[in-house]
């Protein structure tokens, strides 16, 4: 039998005050695109407690979301050296995303977007 691999979304989201839902919009591309076979893959969304953020990202996926404060890396302890930590979200959010992956052993994945202003 084949162990499920854990895939940690780190993103914030709102209705537009701080963050907005672009974070959400690519994680959720991401997600169906790649971590589609639940058989393999189990996907999980970590965010800060922004203005209705449970109740946008709850739209999409009802279960295994973790709010991110003071109490997350207890939340976390189910993490294991094959899960992935995908980052979508501004390195001010999550000081130190580096450390965090190798705090938990995990493949660490860096989403950056680039803006073009025409």
């Amino acid at each position: 039998m084949q162990k499920i691999i854990n895939v940690i979304f780190r993103i914030d989201i709102d209705t537009g005050l701080k963050a907005g839902t672009g974070h959400l919009a690519r994680s959720l591309t991401i997600k169906n695109e790649i971590f589609l076979n639940r058989n393999k893959y189990r996907c999980f969304f970590l965010f800060k407690d922004l203005n209705q953020s449970k109740k946008i990202i709850s739209k999409y996926q009802k279960k295994d979301l973790i709010i991110y404060n003071n109490n997350f890396k207890e939340k976390l302890k189910f993490i294991s050296k094959n899960d992935i930590y995908i980052f979508n979200t501004t390195y001010a959010s999550h000081p130190s995303p580096t450390s965090r992956s190798c705090e938990y052993n995990v493949k660490a994945v860096f989403l950056a977007v680039i803006l073009c202003f025409v």
